[in-house]
């Protein structure tokens, strides 16, 4: 019984011990070469010349805003905004919000 309990106490301490080498010796050095085979990546740039435009001051619309680039705007109080100041717009008012 003992002969069979030390046969099988290596068979499990090989296979645990093929499983650490796996993981810490064989894995990372394939990652290693896999990731020095490969080349320095290509930046991506996107240039546009500058140039001046017209900026439309007021844009008469009914219904939401929606971001055009991701940008989304909360604010930290809880209600309906009627009026919206800036030092280049002067001063914008909501009808809608009176209703």
């Amino acid at each position: 019984m003992i002969k069979r309990f030390f046969i099988a106490l290596i068979i499990v301490g090989l296979f645990v011990g093929g499983l650490a080498y796996f993981q810490l010796v064989f894995k990372p050095k394939m990652i290693k070469e896999f990731l020095s085979s490969q080349g320095v990546p290509v930046a991506t740039i996107t240039a546009e010349a500058a140039k001046s435009e017209e900026w439309v001051e007021r844009l008469p619309a009914i219904g939401t805003l929606i971001a055009s680039q991701g940008v989304e705007i909360a604010s930290q109080v809880s209600g309906i905004v009627t009026v919206v100041s800036s030092a280049k717009l002067g001063l914008v008012s909501c009808p809608l919000a009176h209703q």
